[in-house]
Order: structure tokens, then sequence, then C-alpha cells
């Protein structure tokens, strides 16, 4: 008995120090990578959080996440951190106002503690996958690194920000700029008067990260590197699980995900005719998943590179979703589990989150309404069961109803079924072979919840080939490719566990489907920092960005700053983004992207038109339209030709910023 229980003695501890080592390797390059991406201040903090809210989690996390390796426990934690938090931050908020931030640091911290003095359970498995720690960092740092890194580059007097890419971030900066203020819900800074009717609370986050770093640009660009990390990390782990003898399936199923667009191989082949030269001159002006609708005139499909890059809210959802489908190949099924990844995955983005709530909505109610219909269930359990999988959903949307994110005077949903021509093209250029590899995937064997990938991806192609929003063609399909990309190269991966000889055809159909979508990918990662690129760029001058760094600093967060939105860049208001100050009306598209109607948005700025250009006589017009303050730049001085005759409040350089308010 002595000798057996040395040898448990040694297994324990030798399994105690590879979770240590495993969790020291994960906090160390989550830490490096938020270092390398936002800067000290900004990787300290968030890094702090997800170590504090894991440390919690540990103690309160259920059994599915510690069957596993101690990485994937990590993984699975930290984002169930950054699933939960940002409902613990609306709490705090609620309850303390603007001193939400301390207050949750110090919840955190106790409840850390107290996690501490209960002594967490260890993780009894192993590791065998801290190589893929290593792999998912250098992969989001290879591919995302430089495009971060260009993101406001100064270039020649100005700060330039790449529109289609870049310029996301300044919607970005702005949610979080909100957060930070008083009242709830948050204001849409882009328009006054409104609430901010947009899926906000994954942004907590980063708010958070920015109230104590200082730095709203350095906070979203942390959050960004962390998600990615994550999800890519995810992404190993699911394709481990679904591959279990296939140890090179990982590497395949991140370039699966990245690298399933032909619209580069097309364009290389049909347009540039096989040249380099031609290619790269025509791909430099040419927003390249936008490549449908620029030569067809069909919806767009974002390849997840791009939301590894610039849209990390759904990349956030999309990774939730991911998680929904790890934790439904378990074994047994845990459907609070499930609920929360549902819950999260809605949180972080109605549209990808829509798409799981739909799918495992129809999945569950035909599943336990035949088991109802068998006899198996009694009608009490039959809604008990449902309870389980959708209480916590229903009160996201409650919740986000409650909070006016949802507005139900925005732009009509309608159907506008595509053509089967226009199927081939749209499908064929964005998913290539891997609609081929997905589908048989799907049909050459049995495997936990086929069914359900089965529907998944169904009801995601269903809303890319037939609804549409209302002047906002592409919202819909942009993000439903998301999901029919990810359930396709799962899918894909899991030819490789049909027999023995299907290893080889999954490694063809891999390498049929990634080397000419190599073509989209970097042409994809080249544009993306292509910030001299004029066509494609907005630019903020220096003096302009001073001006808005001393607004933030000596304006009152409660007042109103105005330029003239159509004299400038469709695509950029810098001032909500830069000095977290509300304009009366802001540019057109993010004026009436968080569900604005579009006449109200053009009544608003042709009223605005008409008081500037009757400048001074018309003063008392824009005052009664709520503006405290005149931002008149360049491009006001170009479009209006005047200077107007109103108090100076300050100048920097050709930028002036009058005053109308009130002493």
């Amino acid at each position: 008995m002595g000798k057996i229980g040395l040898t448990y003695s040694i297994k324990t501890l030798f399994s105690r120090l590879i979770e240590k080592f495993a969790a020291i390797l994960f906090y160390s390059l989550l830490l490096f990578g938020n270092f390398l991406f936002a800067g000290e201040k900004a990787a300290v903090v968030l890094t702090l959080l997800l170590f504090l809210s894991n440390g919690i989690l540990k103690v309160a996390s259920g059994a599915f996440m510690e069957n596993g390796s101690a990485v994937t426990s990590l993984t699975i934690r930290s984002l169930l951190s950054l699933g939960l938090f940002p409902f613990a931050w609306l709490v705090c908020r609620a309850l303390a106002g603007r001193a939400a931030p301390q207050v949750l640091v110090v919840l955190l911290t106790i409840g850390f503690l107290l996690s501490i003095i209960r002594k967490a359970p260890g993780n009894k498995a192993a590791s065998k996958d801290k190589r893929w720690v290593a792999i998912a960092f250098l992969l989001v740092t290879v591919l995302a690194w430089y495009p971060f890194s260009r993101i406001g580059l100064p270039l020649d007097g100005n700060y330039a920000y790449r529109a289609y890419f870049s310029s996301d971030y300044l919607k970005h900066f702005s949610v979080v700029e909100s957060l930070n203020q008083a009242g709830l819900p948050p204001a849409n800074l882009y328009f006054q008067g409104e609430a901010l009717h947009y899926y906000w609370l994954p942004y907590a986050t980063p708010a958070l990260v920015a109230f104590f770093a200082g730095s709203t640009a350095k906070a979203m660009f942390a959050f960004s590197f962390s998600v990615n990390f994550l999800f890519i990390l995810l992404l190993f782990l699911m394709a481990l699980k679904i591959c279990g003898r296939r140890r090179w399936m990982p590497y395949f199923a991140a370039l699966l995900v990245l690298a399933p667009s032909l619209e580069g191989f097309y364009l290389w082949a049909v347009r540039a005719r096989f040249s380099w030269t031609v290619y790269f001159r025509i791909g430099r002006n040419i927003n390249i998943d936008g490549l449908t609708r620029w030569f067809w005139q069909l919806p767009e499909i974002d390849t997840l590179l791009r939301s590894l890059l610039f849209t990390p809210q759904h990349l956030l959802s999309l990774t939730f979703l991911l998680l929904f489908l790890y934790v439904l190949s378990q074994k047994h099924e845990h459907p609070w589990a499930l609920a929360v990844c549902l819950a999260s995955s809605l949180a972080a983005s109605f549209f990808v989150g829509g798409i799981l709530l739909i799918s495992w909505g129809l999945y569950a109610t035909v599943r336990e309404g035949a088991n109802l219909v068998r006899g198996l269930l009694k009608f009490r359990d039959f809604l008990k069961n449902l309870a389980k999988y959708f209480v916590l959903p229903i009160f996201v949307i409650g919740l986000s109803v409650g909070l006016k994110m949802i507005s139900f005077s925005g732009s009509g949903v309608v159907l506008k079924p595509m053509k089967p021509g226009e199927i081939l093209i749209l499908l064929g250029l964005n998913f290539g072979l891997l609609t081929l590899g997905g589908a048989l995937g799907l049909l050459a064997g049995r495997f936990q919840g086929r069914a359900f990938y089965a529907l998944l991806l169904a009801v995601s192609l269903g809303l890319i080939l037939a609804v549409r929003i209302n002047n906002f063609e592409s919202d819909v399909s942009l993000k439903a490719g998301l999901v029919a990309i990810l359930v396709l190269a799962l899918l894909t991966c899991r030819l490789a566990e049909v027999s023995r000889g299907a290893g080889r055809l999954a490694l063809f159909m891999a390498l049929l489907t990634i080397l000419p979508g190599l073509w989209t990918l970097t042409l994809d990662v080249g544009n993306s920092s292509d910030v001299q690129n004029r066509r494609f760029t907005s630019y903020v001058s220096f003096g302009e960005m001073r001006m808005l760094a001393w607004i933030r600093k000596n304006v009152p967060a409660n007042r109103t700053v105005q330029n003239f939105p159509e004299a400038r860049p469709w695509n950029l208001s810098a001032i909500p983004a830069f000095s977290g100050k509300q304009m009366v009306v802001g540019d057109r598209m993010h004026g009436q992207i968080f569900q604005v109607l579009p006449d109200l948005y053009q009544r608003r700025v042709e009223a605005l038109r008409r008081a500037l250009a009757g400048l001074p006589a018309t003063q008392n017009d824009l005052k009664n339209m709520g503006v405290d303050y005149l931002f008149w730049g360049e491009d006001e001085k170009r479009y209006f030709k005047i200077a107007p005759a109103l108090p100076v409040l300050k100048r920097m350089g050709s930028t002036v910023l009058y005053s109308l308010a009130q002493p």
C-alpha cells in the first residue's frame, strides 16, 4: 500500500506541476500579447482582470470545465470571464454609478481571495495541449500585429485610419467612451437624444480597462488580442477533440477557417490573367472581401480574418458559439452550460448569437417535443427542460429590450431570395471547396450533435441567401457567413475520423481548400495595413487630434460638440471616438448604424446644414438643436467658405472651437 500511495503522490504532484506550468505559460503569453498590441498598462489591467475572474470561476464552475486539460480549463474559464463580466459591470453601474469600476475591482479581489481560502480543486488531467497556447499566440501575432500597429499611424501630418478596416475601431472607441460616461442606458454619441441601440454589453470589459489604463484605444486593442487568442486556442482544442488521431488537424482547422475564400484567386486568375503585378495593383484598390458586391452587386461575406482584425464583438460571439459546440460534444449533456454559452453569444452579438438561438430553439423544441409525443416526458418535464436551455437567453433578450439596445423603429428585415447562378457565385467565391468538404463531413458518418450541425448550417446559409436589412444590404450575410465558415470547417475536419484512409482524404481536401484561399488571406492582411492608399483611408490631422484631446480634458462631459459630417469623409466622425463628446448628428454610417431611421437622420443633417450656412445669424437655431460647441476645421472651411463670427473658445492652428454654450 505504501508503494501504491507513493506512486499516487508522485502522479498527483506531477499533474499539479504540469497544471501550474500550463497556467504560467497561458498568462505569460496573454500578458505579452496584450503588451505587444496595447502597451504596458492595458496589458496588466486586462490580464489581471482575467486572472481574478478565472480564480473565482474555478471554484464556481461546473465539472464540464475540469474534465479536460489544464489548457482547456483555462481557455473556457477565460471565455466565461469575458462573457459574464459585463453583467457584473452592469449591476455595479446600476448600483454604484460612476464608481462602478472601483467597486467591481474590489468585489473581484474579495471573490478571488475567498476562492483561494476555499481551495479550488486542481485539474486531474495532465495537459498535453501547452504547445497550442504558444501556436495560438504566434498565429494571432503574425496575422494581426502589423495591421493593428498601423491603426492611427502618424503619416504626413495626419493620423491614418484605414477605411473598411481600422475605421471600425472608431465605432468601438465611441461605444467604450459612451459606457464610461454616466447613465444607463448609455447614449448614442452620434445622435443626440437617442440611447445606444447596439449590443454594447461586451464593451464593458474594454471600458473598465480604459478607465484604469487611461486609453480607450489601447483598451480596445488589448480586448481584441485577448478575444483573438482565445478563439484560435479554442479552435485548436475543438479540432483535437474532433480528430484526436490526427495531431496535424488543428493547424488545418485554423487555416480552413481563415482561408476558404477564392476571391483573391479569382482576381489573380481571371481579372489579372495570372499577372502578379496587375493582381496587386487591382487588389490594392479594391475591398477584396466585397468582391461579390463590387462585381456582381451581391451581398458580402466576411472572412474570419476580418473579425480577427476588426470586429472583436462578433468574434467573441462566434467563440461562444464554438464553445457551445464544444460543450455539446461532451458525452453527458450540460443544459445550464449550453444556456450560458448561448446567452453569452447573444449578449456579444445579436446577429451571431441570434443564429445560434434560432437553431438551438428549433432543435431543442423538436427533440423535447418528440419525447413528449412518444410519452417519454411529462408536459411539466418538457417545460422544465426547455427552461434550462432558454431562461438565460430570454433574460438577455429582455435585458436588451429594457436597456434599449434593440429599437423597433429601425430598418426593416425583408426576404430577397437569390437566384441559382448568384448562389453559385456567392458561395463558390466565399467558401470555395469548404462547402464540399463540409457537406462530405456531415454525410460521412454519425457523431455527437450531427443533426444540430446540419440545422445550424442550414439556418446560416438560409439567412445569407434570402434575408436582407433595408439600407444595410450585407449586414446579415456578413455575420451569418462567419457562422457558416466555422461550421463548414469543423465538418470538414470530421472527415479525418471516418476511417483510416479518410485522414489522407481530409488532408487532400484541406490542402485543396486552403492553398487557393491564401491569395485572399495575404491580400487582406496587406490591404488592412495599407494606410497610404488614400482611396480607402481616412485621416485626422495632428492639429485636430490635439484639439480633440483638449476637448476631452476641458469640455464638460454633458456638452455637445458638432462639426458638419457631410463635409468630412463618410466613414469618420472623430469627435465621439477621440473626445468622448456627443454630437447632435454624426456621419451617415455611424449616424444610422445604431438603428436610427434614415429619414430622421436626413432631416437632422439638413437642419444642421441650414443653420451652419446662415451663421452667425442662425446661432440660436444651433443652440435650439442642442449644439454647445462648434468644431470648425479645414473641411468645414472648404465646404461653407466662411469663418463664423462666433466667440472662440480655443484655436489650434487651422482648427477652431467656437462656443455657443451659456457661461
